[in-house]
């Protein structure tokens, strides 16, 4: 047992009250004035998540979600969050699931574990739904100028979309890449298409089902609208604004053009069906 029980001095017959976390042992520790009696008491782990269910695009609390949680030693609970925000008290040495879903969403969960921790802990959770009714951004997939080879980086962000498919497999998603307006459009429509086919061909590896995966190569001819978080990043855009070339040949500097045209290129996916069966 660690300090404040243990010390450099002599500790010993250490004794519990029946079904108490609390008892006296003997210690001639410093201040003592011999073998003196000491009480202790041991205070209980407390263990508590607390977060919110927000959507993963606004970055706004999802009002009217569900929440399931699943532990090992038994838990099974379901609760309705009115306002998005949930608080639940853990056992110790118990591994939980915490599973959020709402209408028009697709599932999402996070695990945390209280097993082999010594003192007490919240867990701050942010569980983020991905909603079901336009294109979701697909962060951090980029490829060398004019090629279409993932790279590594790209790959590991691709982990997240596994994770999505994974937790929801009854969805049919299509993987559209885009470009900007740099090039032919031939050109464009080509690349975009090899660089979609890329992705699903990761997703495949990784064990995702083909027919699962749909591959569609957009070149220039879907302009990113700009949302309110991009809105927020970048303070000459607002929210609403197409990136398209004429939008992008208006801006002042080159710099703003540049990061514009960083934003049209990109690797989205939508659902197209939430009905498929292995």
């Amino acid at each position: 047992m660690k300090a404040p029980i243990n010390s450099t001095g002599d500790d010993f017959s250490i004794f519990f009250l029946p079904r108490k976390d609390q008892g006296m042992f003997a210690s001639n520790r410093k201040g003592s004035q011999g073998d003196d009696l000491y009480s202790f008491v041991l205070p209980p782990k407390i263990f508590r998540a607390e977060g919110e269910i927000v959507n993963s695009e606004t970055e706004t609390r999802v009002k009217n979600a569900y929440l399931r949680i699943i532990g090992t030693d038994g838990t099974m609970l379901k609760v309705r969050s009115d306002d998005g925000k949930f608080q639940y008290r853990l056992n110790p040495e118990t591994e939980y699931i915490f599973a959020a879903f709402g209408e028009g969403f697709l599932n999402t969960k996070q695990i945390l574990s209280t097993v082999g921790l010594d003192d007490s802990k919240n867990f701050d959770l942010s569980l983020k739904l991905t909603p079901t009714d336009a294109p979701v951004n697909v962060e951090n997939i980029n490829y060398e100028f004019g090629k279409w080879d993932l790279l590594p980086d790209s790959r590991k962000a691709l982990d997240s979309l596994i994770m999505i498919l994974t937790v929801n497999p009854t969805i049919v998603v299509e993987i559209m890449s885009h470009t900007d307006y740099i090039g032919s459009v031939q050109f464009n429509s080509e690349l975009s298409q090899k660089r979609a086919q890329g992705v699903v061909n990761y997703l495949i590896e990784k064990g995702i089902n083909s027919g699962r995966l749909v591959a569609k190569g957009y070149g220039e001819t879907w302009p990113k609208q700009v949302s309110r978080k991009i809105a927020r990043q970048y303070d000459f855009l607002k929210p609403g604004d197409v990136l398209s070339e004429e939008f992008i040949e208006k801006l002042e500097a080159d710099e703003q053009k540049e990061i514009a045209r960083s934003l049209d290129r990109r690797t989205e996916f939508r659902v197209l069906r939430s009905d498929f069966r292995e």
